[in-house]
């Protein structure tokens, strides 16, 4: 084997390396914190993105109360600012996170945390 051929070989074998290491630090990443989830799903409140019911919901009962009432949750965060949940999020130790309620459009938002990550779990209105 000529050296042309080693040097080959040697990269080949070391990009090959980096990407299964990369793979599997991917495998093992934990899933984001609620405060960075809640923001994700508030930015897509804010740009009235569709595809919010299908990543943040925690199952498809969630999925069908999200897009029933996308109007009513922009419309509640444009009077009540979502963004204010973010550092209770941040604070969370349970498995589930309710937030809105009477003083929020009677808008209630409950998250669970899944081996996926937390996801929206249901929402109801009080009035």
């Amino acid at each position: 084997m000529n050296t042309r051929t080693a040097c080959l070989i040697a990269l080949l074998f070391t990009v090959v390396s980096l990407l299964t290491t990369g793979a599997r630090a991917e495998e093992g990443k934990a899933p984001p914190a609620l405060a960075d989830t809640l923001d994700q799903w508030i930015s897509l409140l804010e740009t009235d993105s569709a595809k919010a019911p299908v990543k943040f919901a925690s199952d498809e009962k969630a999925a069908k109360a999200m897009q029933e009432h996308w109007e009513a949750l922009k419309k509640a965060h444009e009077k009540h600012d979502y963004r204010k949940w973010l550092e209770s999020a941040k604070k969370v130790k349970d498995d589930k996170f309710d937030v809105g309620g009477h003083d929020h459009s009677h808008t209630h938002v409950e998250w669970v945390k899944t081996d996926a990550g937390w996801k929206l779990g249901a929402i109801w209105f009080c009035r």
